[in-house]
């Protein structure tokens, strides 16, 4: 029972590391004997979602979604993705959802140029060079 748990505790694992990496001075813990997943205060004391910053939530949002949902073959489309995201947030995004290994296929249209600043950028194409003019 312990090895089929351990296996099912892998997405939500891998949910809690990506959120950690952008949660400031906050964390989500996993208590494996209650099976909850509560956010604390890095000096401990437990906070509620509804006390994130809306970037936080957002990103929580959307890793929930990507890491956590039922299935696989995501085509994920995202307009905007840079809103209420730092600097450093946009440039890791795109490759922590690409790395859920679940999204088969990723759009973001953006204005910011940090969305694509990381290993992604090869694949970044502008809509304006593929698009024909119409006749």
């Amino acid at each position: 029972i312990h090895e089929i748990q351990q296996v099912a505790e892998v997405p939500l694992r891998q949910f809690i590391g990506v959120c950690n990496k952008y949660l400031q001075a906050k964390k989500f813990v996993f208590d494996e004997v209650k099976f909850e997943l509560n956010i604390e205060l890095d000096s401990g004391s437990p906070i509620e979602m509804r006390s994130l910053s809306s970037g936080e939530k957002q990103i929580v949002s959307l890793f929930a979604h990507t890491y956590l949902g039922e299935g696989d073959g995501y085509i994920l489309i995202i307009d905007e993705p840079e809103l209420s995201l730092s600097v450093e947030w946009q440039k890791t995004l795109l490759p922590d959802i690409v790395a859920s290994g679940r999204c088969d296929f990723l759009a973001a249209v953006t204005h910011s140029p940090f969305i694509y600043e990381n290993e992604l950028f090869d694949s970044a194409k502008d809509l304006a060079q593929l698009l024909r003019p119409i006749k």
